[in-house]
């Protein structure tokens, strides 16, 4: 690890397109200003590392689940980040209210004689 002492206003390069400018200094709080190009991502690590802890004891959880006899496959969903449903299971169309009078084609339909219902 490289330590360099800076003082406000200062800049430390990293590479070519990094730079790194010591904005303020008050009390034990350093600000850094950092400009870089909009691809190279830019975390405090301490953020990183909480959702790390939060993925996995969201993994945790879920492996929990099935040890208490609970598993998305006792529903037959697709398990996994890629995972489809099955052909059974894919999107046929809107779910119609039975006394609906718009079909599935979106129009109305017209009124049957005689004042029937459908």
């Amino acid at each position: 690890m490289l330590v360099i002492a800076r003082k406000v206003g200062q800049t430390v390069l990293v590479g070519d397109e990094i730079e790194i400018t010591v904005s303020s200094i008050r009390g034990d709080q350093v600000r850094l200003a950092i400009n870089a190009p909009r691809r190279i991502s830019i975390f405090r690590k301490e953020a990183v590392e909480q959702v790390a802890l939060g993925n996995a004891a969201a993994v945790g959880a879920a492996a929990s689940l099935s040890d208490v006899g609970f598993s998305i496959l006792d529903f037959g969903l697709p398990a996994g980040p890629n995972a489809r449903p099955s052909s059974d299971l894919d999107f046929v169309g809107p779910i119609q209210n039975p006394k609906s009078k718009i079909d599935d084609s979106g129009e109305t339909p017209p009124e049957p004689p005689n004042g029937e219902t459908r």
